[in-house]
């Protein structure tokens, strides 16, 4: 489906704190749904509430899969969440199901599917399968780094490279349950081997209707 865009929803645009980001959901629904010629696959991320209830559950567990089965269960919920912001749209569990849907609905919705696979996997690997060549990353910052971002020499990049994004990735992704970085190293990698165009985006609707237009948008482009 060349006119599908797949969208990484991050949990930490989805949440303000442990509540929803009502505000910020209604916007993203209906820039959206204001594009009557495309196709979406939105997947939505865990962000701090899966990391609290995995922080929280380390204390009674040290199973990683348990661990992991959590986060995805709060990428589900929130899931349900967003794609009752859009009539007609359809929650989905898997990615055949997902292409499927689409055949004909505009827009679906996902959330995590196995252990040890990180919601930014799914997008890409949900992008490869639509033969997709453009998967918008929306989180808290927009940026990839030359070094962590609150380093005293970090460099932030407005267009980079698949490799400079692996190099970073295999730094911050340690798969471990809850981690917390840009964009996990499996990804990363998917999107190599496709030429899948990454655009990083923060949580600002005009900059992400820019990047979805393929305009130059306040973020990191990765090709």
């Amino acid at each position: 489906m060349k006119n599908a865009i797949c969208i990484s929803l991050g949990g930490s645009v989805i949440h303000n704190g442990d509540s929803y980001n009502i505000g910020f959901l209604k916007r993203f629904s209906n820039l959206i749904k204001g594009y009557k010629d495309k196709k979406f696959v939105i997947v939505t991320g865990g962000g701090p509430v899966s990391r609290s209830i995995i922080s929280q559950a380390k204390e009674i567990t040290g199973n990683n899969y348990l661990l992991d089965s959590l986060a995805i269960s709060i990428t589900k919920i929130n899931a349900l969440v967003v794609s009752e912001l859009f009539e007609g749209c359809s929650y989905v569990e898997s990615i055949k199901d997902a292409i499927a849907t689409l055949e004909r609905s505009k827009i679906v919705v996902m959330g995590g599917l196995i252990p040890g696979i990180t919601t930014d996997t799914v997008s890409v690997l949900a992008c490869e399968a639509l033969r997709g060549k453009l998967l918008i990353n929306v989180s808290s910052n927009g940026f990839i780094y030359s070094n962590s971002p609150g380093s005293k020499n970090a460099k932030r990049f407005f267009n980079t490279t698949y490799d400079l994004l692996i190099e970073r990735a295999d730094k911050a992704d340690m798969r471990q349950p809850g981690t917390n970085f840009i964009f996990d190293s499996i990804a990363s990698r998917l999107a190599k081997r496709s030429g899948i165009v990454l655009k990083f985006v923060n949580a600002e609707v005009e900059e992400i209707r820019k990047a979805i237009e393929g305009k130059r948008h306040n973020g990191t482009t990765v090709r």
